[in-house]
């Protein structure tokens, strides 16, 4: 069985349903997803066949795991430790300052085992996170993801298209300047994002930074508008932008080989995209961050952070720290 539901930023309403049908690409009338990865497999859609309420998501989710036939990858049996997460911070930072990479972004997971209501934690995430995308997928070989996302990979806008260059992060709150190594990071993503709308969309728009707060962190973000062209998709400039270098690197086949082989995980649909697509045509897709992956006793958290070749390990491990408290918080209240 193949499960979805979700809120869009700033509503009140979750949209459940469920469905054995799994369609390749992306499709109307869906919920669509797809893996940090393209290599691992491009996108999905799981069609609106069934619908739920969030009352009865628990009990779906239970006869999945009861049903077995489960063919996810195992979760991690143990989190990051910080000098582990130290080690892969220096090794990816020696090789950007060989010059093969600008930036390249450094995952770390916290495991747990706790008895957690999924449709509990989407309301309280939705709580904690009023202006997120807050969303839980369910397919027997991706497992089961639950997030609140700040971050927009593409969403119809009036007869335009939009996107965001989200990188660079401090605490809420914070009045000091931006750092160096923040805004070429932030650089680093805006740049990316304009060169491959350049190449693959019309009418390129491009607005000053601005701060987006997520929770107990605050980031730069630069807004794009587009269209698409006459005999072009969305899904084509879709497939260009992501992974971007918020969750990649740059260049970005490099970067997710150096992600492969520095970390100690698979990152399957963690900086991957998640979204839904309606009837009418509107197509919202989020970056799959801010997230977890779900089992019925157990959980692990995924949190990264952009290295450059000024990176301090310990401020990349600080970072995530404070990414993942709201999440860790909002776990702890959802035990069953």
């Amino acid at each position: 069985m193949n499960i979805f539901a979700y809120r869009l930023p700033r509503r009140a309403r979750f949209l459940c349903a469920c469905s054995e049908s799994l369609y390749k690409g992306i499709h109307p009338d869906c919920f669509v997803i797809a893996p940090f990865d393209p290599a691992e497999g491009g996108c999905l859609s799981i069609p609106f066949e069934r619908r739920l309420t969030l009352d009865q998501l628990d009990g779906e989710l239970d006869r999945c795991y009861a049903g077995g036939g489960d063919t996810a990858p195992a979760l991690p049996v143990a989190s990051t430790t910080r000098d582990e997460h130290r080690a892969q911070a220096e090794a990816i930072i020696a090789e950007i300052r060989s010059g093969r990479l600008e930036k390249c972004v450094l995952a770390r997971v916290i495991t747990g085992e706790a008895r957690i209501s999924a449709s509990r934690m989407l309301t309280v995430l939705s709580d904690a996170y009023p202006d997120a995308f807050v969303f839980m997928f369910h397919t027997p070989e991706a497992g089961t993801w639950i997030g609140a996302t700040p971050e927009v990979l593409v969403e119809r806008y009036f007869d335009r298209w939009r996107t965001m260059a989200l990188a660079g992060t401090r605490p809420a709150g914070d009045l000091s300047l931006w750092s160096k190594k923040d805004i070429h990071e932030h650089e680093v993503v805006r740049r990316y994002i304009q060169s491959v709308l350049e190449r693959n969309a019309d009418d390129v728009k491009a607005k000053g930074m601005k701060l987006l707060v997520a929770g107990p962190v605050e980031h730069m973000m630069s807004r794009f508008s587009f269209r698409v062209p006459a005999g072009g998709s969305i899904g084509d400039i879709v497939a260009a932008l992501s992974p971007t270098p918020a969750l990649a690197g740059l260049p970005q086949r490099e970067a997710i080989s150096l992600i492969k082989t520095t970390e100690n995980f698979t990152r399957g649909y963690y900086g991957g995209y998640c979204g839904a697509y309606s009837e009418n045509g509107d197509l919202r897709l989020f970056v799959n961050l801010r997230s977890m992956r779900w089992e019925p006793s157990r959980y692990c958290l995924y949190v990264g952070g952009g290295i450059m070749g000024d990176s301090d390990p310990d401020a990349e491990w600080e970072e995530t720290r404070r990414k993942a408290q709201t999440l860790l918080d909002v776990m702890e209240t959802c035990r069953r």
